[in-house]
């Protein structure tokens, strides 16, 4: 078996522009790492390591797929700090994922694909934006009135939630949408409130019709 080290070297060989082996390894945080052997790597150190040695030539594009499958959280966060800092050096990266939020955390770009098609491709920002209700209230508010009730449902989708009396959810449109109904609220004065933005992932389930992951067949 080889070590790390020896391995980024054996890698660096083939090329004639290489990023020095030392400089790989402290990038992804495995200087400590250099003399072990890669079966005696942690599942997020392992990943951590085939990043760096996909580096090793200092390529300009860089392909990453599903690089953070099967890790934990904390290690997932890690993976997503080392891609930051990838990109930070100017590199250009093309990433699979089936996470929403790491597709919505690091790409700028982002391309939905649905059985095999592409059914969505843009900015980040402005995809999320051709969401159906950008904006979302969730309030809880025993005395809510008909008359208020029938004002909040001309701004937007008005939903009770199911199983929750007085929990109500009122999908918006527009950042205007959001300040009147926010302001028709403040007369209400619900015992709670919570203002959220749509997510990727609610994106993706208006687009495809179904959870990530899951065989509608």
């Amino acid at each position: 078996f080889l070590t790390l080290r020896e391995i980024l070297n054996l890698f660096g060989s083939f090329y004639s522009h290489t990023i020095p082996t030392d400089e790989l390894l402290a990038m992804v945080n495995l200087t400590d790492k250099a003399d072990a052997f890669v079966q005696n790597l942690s599942g997020g150190q392992r990943q951590r390591f085939s990043i760096a040695a996909s580096l090793v030539n200092d390529p300009e594009i860089v392909f990453l797929d599903e690089p953070s499958t099967g890790l934990d959280p904390l290690a997932r966060r890690q993976l997503w700090q080392l891609i930051a800092g990838i990109k930070e050096r100017g590199k250009t990266i093309i990433l699979t994922t089936h996470y929403m939020e790491e597709a919505e955390m690091l790409c700028d770009r982002i391309a939905i694909m649905d059985e095999g098609k592409i059914i969505a491709i843009g900015e980040t920002h402005k995809l999320i934006e051709q969401s159906k209700s950008p904006f979302a209230i969730r309030f809880f508010a025993p005395k809510l009135k008909a008359a208020t009730r029938d004002q909040l449902s001309q701004l937007g989708e008005f939903t009770t939630l199911a199983g929750k009396e007085s929990y109500y959810e009122l999908g918006l449109k527009t950042q205007a949408d959001l300040n009147q109904a926010l302001k028709i609220l403040q007369d209400v004065e619900p015992e709670s409130i919570t203002v959220s933005r749509a997510s990727l992932e609610d994106l993706f389930l208006e687009l495809t019709g179904k959870m990530i992951g899951v065989d509608n067949g």
